[in-house]
């Protein structure tokens, strides 16, 4: 995992399984201005993007266990929320944040090359940061929020423009959503809704998108992030009331199924949630005092909680 500091440094953690935290300092302080984003190539290099001084994008990455690289992947001026990263058929990273004037911000490289700057939507189409996943290796998906708190979902082919779709109408995303794609190629996006709800939108694969409430009113109080299990059930996980955490999983096409991992007073903040090829999810999130907690688990109800 990957923490941003009070004082705008970056730490990264790392463990065994089953083993104690060793960290490891990515950038000192001064240097990331918003919540960092971090994908694990296959070949174990982890690359890390966050918003630098002066809306500028930081680009940090790791051959296996060496130090941390830094390349300024966008210029002052040009990232004006968290970031998200994805990979490109294991090689290229693809990174999109919000632009100036609530444009929204791609950019790309082939493996060892500078970043390239693409607009992929103009002025007034993206109000919160977004986030991107990709399709069969090679399609890039992004979803943010757009216009008075609608869903826009971008997709584009190896080297074309990107295609703007309405997935959520107006009134149906209050905050920054999350994508993940299904082995099906289904894309899965969640947000909050309205009075604090969960929205779960799906589709197929050039058919319109569906919307299900995931979860009532006064359930989700972060914006949510989701992984696929498996390869067709959606595991979620967001800040649920009274500072909890909360977690929901559906088998696909069912009813998505409410559980509790950390109590109340125990959440301060958004919950990212990655699964391991064992099926077992991992999230973490800052709790009282700043402190960071690790939660995990194999299949079933009952979490573990480690102190970072």
């Amino acid at each position: 995992m990957v923490v941003r500091a009070p004082d705008n440094s970056l730490t990264y953690y790392w463990s065994p399984t089953g083993q104690p935290f060793n960290a490891i300092s990515v950038a000192g302080p001064g240097t990331a201005f918003s919540a960092p984003a971090m994908v694990l190539r296959s070949s174990g290099e982890v690359d890390i993007v966050a918003e630098g001084p002066n809306n500028s994008l930081y680009y940090w990455w790791n051959p296996q266990g060496g130090p941390f690289n830094l390349i300024t992947a966008g210029g002052a001026g040009t990232t004006y929320s968290a970031p998200a990263v994805a990979f490109r058929s294991g090689t290229e990273a693809d990174i999109v944040a919000e632009g100036p004037n609530n444009s929204l911000y791609y950019w790309w490289n082939p493996q060892g090359g500078p970043f390239n700057l693409i607009t992929a939507a103009g002025a007034g189409t993206t109000y919160s940061a977004p986030s991107i996943a990709m399709v069969s290796g090679t399609d890039a998906d992004i979803v943010a929020e757009g216009p008075s708190n609608a869903l826009n979902y971008w997709w584009n082919l190896p080297g074309g423009a990107f295609n703007l779709i309405g997935a959520g109408g107006a009134g149906s995303t209050y905050s920054a959503p999350s994508i993940a794609i299904r082995g099906t190629n289904e894309a899965d996006i969640v947000a909050v809704g309205p009075n604090n709800s969960l929205n779960y939108w799906w589709n197929l694969p050039g058919g319109a998108f569906n919307p299900i409430v995931a979860a009532g009113a006064g359930t989700t109080y972060s914006a949510p992030f989701m992984a696929i299990r498996g390869g067709s059930e959606a595991d979620i996980v967001a800040e649920g009331s009274s500072n909890s955490l909360s977690y929901w999983w559906n088998p696909q096409g069912g009813a998505f199924n409410p559980v509790t991992v950390a109590g109340s007073g125990t959440t301060f903040s958004a919950a990212p949630i990655i699964v391991r090829s064992s099926g077992e999810a991992d999230t973490t999130a800052v709790g009282s005092g700043n402190a960071v907690t690790y939660y995990w688990n194999t299949p079933g109800p009952n979490w573990n909680a480690v102190v970072v």
